[in-house]
């Protein structure tokens, strides 16, 4: 009897711990299925709303794209006013204002349809998916040494001023300065045609073009185009007109007549007359009779 009885001790402590191990394990596979299975626990709304916009910033309706086309320029490599440097400079500024976040495709996309000429042939057949592909190509094709020697060169020869008004050459050749690197040739060459041009501005300002450096440029033009005005509108007498002023006491020219060329204009002179001066005979038949007695 006590040989059973210890015999089933053991088996009543078994019986006791197994509800509790049963227990943990359906616990731990409660557990393990609440994370494969259940649905993830909704976050807070500003946790949603900080998402929703982050998804906006980087998925952008792909029509924003056009508004780097709206806004840009169109780059032809042949235009002095704008090298390439200055086109990509103005082009980063505007796709960071107006087309933030926007798929880089449809940035490129954008940025080629603003290539034309020489430019927008050597883009053909080049596998270019990014902007920055599209600057460095640029960049590339037209170096800035290249604007200069071409700037300098219409410059010596007269053709930088093709379909420039004579009014704002000297205005346009300052404004090309700014865009080639300051070295002396550049400006030297700038210089020299504005003093071809009107060396009166320099006889007038005091200024002697070979003192003239890359470094002083800027306050040189300043006063190049305070004493070009003044000269200027002196002459023509008003700053409105673009026609020198007509004389104010210029003669009229006398004119004949056309219909009768024949006829000539005299010039009558009248010279005062006084009553003792003229004596008018008058006859004896026709005096007046006086009284008779």
């Amino acid at each position: 009897m006590e040989t059973s009885s210890r015999l089933n001790e053991p088996q009543a402590a078994d019986n006791q711990e197994i509800p509790v191990v049963v227990d943990q394990a359906s616990q731990a596979s409660s557990s393990a299925q609440g994370e494969t299975d259940e649905p993830p626990q909704p976050s807070s709304d500003t946790r949603m709303m900080v998402n929703v916009a982050e998804i906006f910033k980087n998925v952008r309706n792909p029509s924003d794209a056009t508004q780097v086309y709206t806004h840009g320029k169109q780059f032809n490599g042949n235009n002095f006013a704008l090298p390439a440097a200055k086109w990509i400079r103005d082009m980063q500024r505007v796709i960071t204002d107006v087309a933030p976040g926007v798929r880089p495709e449809a940035i490129v996309t954008q940025l080629l349809r603003l290539l034309t000429g020489k430019a927008k042939e050597t883009t053909n057949f080049l596998p270019i998916d990014t902007p920055k592909q599209v600057f460095e190509h640029i960049q590339e094709q037209f170096p800035q040494d290249r604007h200069d020697a071409r700037v300098r060169q219409a410059v010596y020869d007269g053709t930088i001023f093709n379909g420039v008004p004579s009014a704002n050459r000297a205005a346009y050749l300052i404004s090309l300065h700014k865009t080639m690197d300051r070295k002396p040739e550049n400006t030297m060459a700038i210089v020299e045609r504005l003093y071809i041009m009107d060396a009166q501005v320099f006889a007038f300002a005091g200024v002697i073009p070979t003192t003239i450096t890359p470094e002083s440029f800027d306050e040189f033009a300043v006063k190049y185009s305070h004493y070009y005005k003044i000269l200027h509108w002196n002459v023509r007498g008003n700053s409105n007109s673009s026609q020198p002023a007509r004389p104010q006491h210029a003669a009229p020219t006398p004119t004949r007549p056309a219909n009768n060329p024949s006829r000539t204009t005299t010039s009558t002179t009248s010279t005062p007359t006084t009553a003792a001066a003229v004596t008018t005979a008058t006859p004896a038949a026709n005096r007046p009779k006086g009284p008779t007695a």
